[in-house]
């Protein structure tokens, strides 16, 4: 496995790779949450399973979305800046789901932590 490694791109520094590595474990991270996010909402919270499917797919879009401006933002005030922004963007919304009393409230946290995940 390791041989495979380096010989897809043995020129690019260390810190590529463990920010490559970074993005992967937390788009694996995200995935596993998902479903326990769905099913929160739905016993927890009282949302709808439809709504709270749609909650998670609202969360993609975001991160679709903030992709496009994180790439701008990067050239214009630096990559380091806009990844801090976006694990600040992504730990505060976290942080605010247990306050969650509508499927609203579950709307707008989803589509800031997806821009958060897709500047990340």
């Amino acid at each position: 496995m390791r041989s495979y490694l380096r010989s897809l791109n043995p020129q690019l520094p260390r810190d590529v790779w463990v920010l490559q590595i970074g993005g992967l474990l937390n788009a694996f991270g995200n995935g596993i949450v998902v479903p326990f996010l769905i099913i929160y909402l739905h016993n927890v919270r009282g949302v709808s399973l439809s709504a709270a499917g749609a909650v998670a797919a609202v969360n993609s879009a975001g991160a679709l979305v903030s992709g496009f401006l994180a790439g701008t933002l990067s050239d214009r005030i630096g990559p380091r800046r806009v990844l801090m922004g976006a694990l600040l963007v992504m730990a505060t919304s976290i942080a605010f789901f247990p306050l969650i009393r509508s499927a609203w409230d579950a709307f707008a946290l989803s589509v800031v932590l997806g821009f958060g995940s897709g500047a990340f």
